[in-house]
């Protein structure tokens, strides 16, 4: 297990869950998701490629 995958599950719902409850496309909460996911991982030291 990466050490940053327990704040990937635990942000999960906070980013994923506005497209399950129909407020944006998949594309746009999966977008955002990233997006937190990258900010997060490069804090922690981690090399974030596209």
């Amino acid at each position: 297990m990466l050490s940053i995958e327990p704040y990937v599950r635990s942000i999960y719902n906070d980013n994923m869950g506005s497209f399950f409850s129909g407020k944006d496309t998949f594309k746009a909460a999966s977008d955002k998701w990233q997006k937190v996911l990258k900010d997060y991982a490069a804090d922690q030291g981690f090399i974030v490629r596209n």
